[in-house]
Parts: C-alpha cells; structure tokens; sequence
C-alpha cells in the first residue's frame, strides 16, 4: 500500500515554533500510514492569516520549553484557543505529561504525580488511547483524510526491577510453616548457610521465559541506603553482580533502577560498573519531563518508567513509544505492575487486565511490563508466578512480539 505523502509550510511569523509542530507531525508519521515534507506550496500553511493553522505565541513559546502553557488555555489536559481544540498544542502536551506540573495533581508521600490524585485521572480512564485519535481528528480536519491505517506494532518489553534481593527469610520462612515442602526447605537452607538467597535464585524467572523463547530486561538499584523517606536495595554490589551474571549469561539485559537519592543519573550509572542504557526510576518517582532530559544527558537511551504507581494503563494517554523533544531518548510507557494487584489482592486477575487493556489499543501498542523478582518464586507468592506463565503463554499465543530496551536503542 502506498504512503499517503502530505505537505505543509510556514508563514514567517510561525517559524519560532516550528520544532513544536515538526515534533508533532513526526509523530503522527510514526504512528499512522503518512508521510509530512514541508515545502513552498505545501497543503497546510502553519500561520495566523485566513485559513491557516494558528500558532499562538501564549501556546507555543511555553511548549517549545517543554512548559504548559496558562492554564486559561487549557481544558483538563488538552488546550483551547478562541473555543477550538488546537489539536497540535494537545499532542505535545499530554504526550510530555505538561499536566503534571500544573492544578489539579495532589502528590502522594513519596511525591509522586498518582493517578487517583491527577489531573489526567479526574477525566480520563486509564487505559484510553488519547492521542492515537486526536491524529486522526488533525488529518481528517486539515487534510481531509478519514481512513488512514496505523502502523499496527503490537510489542511488550518483560522487566524485572530488582529491589530485594538478600531478605525473604521471615516471609518464606513463614509461609514454610503454614505449607512445608522439601524444595523450601532447601532454599531456606542455602539461604542461611551460603549466599544463595532466597529471593536471587533467577530460575524461575528465566526458566519460563526460556520455554516460550523470549528475554527480558532486568533493573538494578545500585543504592541500599534510604533517601527521601524510601527504602532502596537490600543488597550490596558483590549481590547486585553474582545476580546480573546469570542473567546476562541468559541473554538478558540490565538497566539502572535510580534510587530515590538525589544524585545524578550518570553518578548511578556509573556506580552500577556495568555497560547499561535503560532506565527506570525506583517508586516509579519522576518529575516529568525534566527527569527526560536528564536521563538523555547521562547517555542513556531508553526508560520504561512511565506508569502510574496506583493503577494499570497509560500515563500520558499515547500506547506507543516516543522519544520527548529535544532528546535521543525512547520512552516505553509502563502499563502493568505487580504491586498494584498484590495491594489490592486480585494477583489472578494480571493477565485479564491486561488482556482487556490491549484489547482497547487496535492500532497497537509498544508497552512494556514489571514483575519483581520477588513476587517470581514457587512459594509465598507463586500466584504471581502462575500468573507471569499464564502471561507468557497469552502472548505467545497472540502473537505479541516480546523485544527488549536494546530494540529501541
């Protein structure tokens, strides 16, 4: 099928934003079937003469810094002017989670943005597809076009952020009591006299990604104080390498699980001593976008990180990776956690959520998925572990492609 080609220019008074609407329009040509190029007699004239698409500097100027604009433009998360959407100007605002940083958002204790607490979650259901559509409304509008196909990908990215990796003693010890079985009993063993722990056996993480061919991707803390009120690793670097050696012998991948301190991400990165470029954020605790940039700058080159802490789905309303302007950053938008559905005991409903959530998406997605590895065990919380299986085989039987960070980078 052959790509709808669609031109465009600028009037001289638009061009101070036209890394704004550049942005935007690479977007769309990422997610449908379209091609943008800019010339002289384009289509589309970004301008504010008759006719033309208008650039309000009060919108722009703020956005081109990746800063929402005043909020008497703003209809919850999508902007107005002169009582018409400016459907660009709301793209780039609820790609970058501008809503974030303005009314409307009650931080939890950790000072996170929760999805309860939100802007975005006073108005919108946490799995829509928001911009997906608001695309399709510009080329219809603009363009006249109402039949445009997307770029159907449908990719999930299996991660594993690594908190805890030396304790477990007390839990599974308990759960031993409660239920005996020879197989804990030799863990609970190994786990006091060697320095085989009962929480850094990978097995049975990697054994049931290995029947079903896929490989994941596997966050590290390398900070074990606390900071800022939160816990971070139980573990020290001796731990964090006898782990990260199997599963690189695995052909897994490591990333960098920022603490919740306040150094820097390239101090993190390189305390870790290993060769990594993906990231996400510990608590899931960012401030957006700024963190973006900062993790750019740092050389990292994916996160998947962008979820909400209190819910399964989207957080900036777009299924689909994006790299924030100004970045060589690929951001993955987190949609599934384990610790919402052990907060809310529903661990046998993961894979319908999920299930029912893509179901939503026809255009497709590219997502990406957290277990911790100490929900992945045979004992005190083998209902995730049979929910991670029963994952695994919904998406091999789906035919949804598993990659991991390195794809995108």
């Amino acid at each position: 099928m052959d790509t709808t080609v669609l031109t465009y220019r600028f009037a001289p008074e638009a061009l101070p934003f036209r890394e704004v609407v550049c942005y935007v329009l690479k977007l769309i040509q990422d997610r449908l079937e379209v091609v943008f190029e800019e010339n002289e007699s384009g289509q589309l004239c970004f301008g504010n003469g008759d006719n033309e698409y208008p650039l309000m500097q009060s919108i722009y100027e703020p956005l081109s810094r990746l800063k929402p604009c005043e909020e008497k433009y703003l209809s919850g998360i999508y902007i107005f002017y002169e009582g018409k959407m400016d459907i660009l100007a709301s793209i780039f605002f609820i790609v970058h989670c501008l809503g974030e940083s303005i009314s409307g958002n009650t931080p939890d204790q950790y000072g996170r943005i929760v999805f309860h607490q939100s802007r975005y979650g006073s108005q919108h259901g946490p799995n829509d597809d928001l911009v997906t559509p608001l695309m399709r409304e510009f080329l219809l509008g603009h363009f006249g076009l109402d039949s445009i196909k997307a770029k159907v990908k449908k990719q999930v990215i299996l991660s594993h952020d690594i908190d805890l990796l030396t304790s477990g003693l007390r839990r599974e010890l308990s759960f031993f009591f409660r239920k005996p079985s020879f197989t804990l009993a030799k863990a609970l063993m190994r786990h006091v006299l060697t320095r085989d722990k009962i929480w850094g056996d990978a097995s049975s993480i990697l054994g049931p990604e290995k029947d079903c061919g896929y490989k994941s991707v596997f966050y590290f803390l390398p900070e074990h104080r606390t900071h800022n009120g939160i816990v971070n690793a139980d573990y020290d670097m001796e731990a964090l390498h006898r782990y990260d050696d199997r599963i690189l012998a695995a052909g897994c991948e490591a990333g960098l699980h920022k603490s919740s301190s306040d150094e820097s991400y390239g101090v993190e990165k390189e305390r870790m001593g290993l060769s990594v470029d993906s990231n996400r954020n510990h608590y899931l605790r960012y401030r957006l976008p700024d963190d973006w940039k900062r993790m750019a700058e740092a050389g990292f080159r994916t996160d998947t990180g962008l979820g909400w802490s209190d819910s399964p789905g989207l957080r900036n309303g777009f299924p689909w990776g994006f790299k924030p302007l100004g970045t060589n950053l690929t951001v993955i938008p987190l949609v599934l956690m384990d610790t919402y559905f052990d907060r809310n005991d529903i661990a046998e409903q993961i894979t319908e959520t999920f299930r029912s959530m893509i179901s939503g998406w026809p255009d497709g997605f590219q997502v990406s998925v957290l277990f911790h590895n100490n929900y992945l065990t045979p004992w005190s919380n083998r209902a995730f572990l049979e929910q991670y299986i029963t994952l695994l085989d919904f998406l091999k039987k789906e035919g949804i492609e598993v990659v991991t960070p390195s794809y995108f980078s």
